[in-house]
This record gives structure tokens, C-alpha cells and sequence, in this order.
């Protein structure tokens, strides 16, 4: 990799206790979580500012990539809660 940004003390603290809570290390949950986010977000819009179509092969956002399956899950815990389950 390039370029590896540094995480703000905030965001190194969550994912921190993200990855505790999981009983993972803190590269493999933050990976896990870089899997999902293209699920959460829009695919086209961020294909359409993307800078870097060379990486459409290993791209999280390429459309014959997100037909993988997910290794996460949903589960409401409550009225109003649901939690992310990750699944390694």
C-alpha cells in the first residue's frame, strides 16, 4: 500500500473496543469493516467520483465484487436495536 492514513485517536479508540468485543485484532476488524461499507453506501455514486479505475479489480465498490457474500449479519436485539454481527 501507498498511502496509509493515520486514524484520528477517536476512530483508533472505537476500533479498538470494536475489535475487543470481537475478540479479533485490530487490522483483521478493520478490514472486515472496509468489506461492508460499500454494502452501506452508493456504489454508483462512488464509482462515478472514483480517480483510480485501475483498481476496479480489488475495489470493495466494483459491481462483480459486491455478488460475494457477506460475512455479516444483522441481529435486532431489542425494539429499537440492532447490532452488527461479524462473521470471521
Amino acid at each position: 500500500m501507498a498511502y496509509t492514513p493515520e486514524l484520528s485517536e477517536s476512530a483508533s479508540a472505537t476500533l479498538r473496543r470494536i475489535a475487543w468485543s470481537l475478540g479479533q485484532p485490530m487490522s483483521r476488524t478493520m478490514n472486515a469493516i472496509f468489506k461492508r461499507i460499500p454494502n452501506l453506501m452508493d456504489r454508483g455514486k462512488v464509482c462515478e467520483c472514483c480517480r483510480d479505475p485501475s483498481a476496479c479489480n480489488i475495489c470493495g465498490f466494483s459491481l462483480e465484487r459486491s455478488r460475494r457474500p457477506s460475512t455479516w449479519r444483522f441481529v435486532k436485539i431489542g425494539q429499537d436495536q440492532v447490532i452488527l454481527l461479524m462473521i470471521f
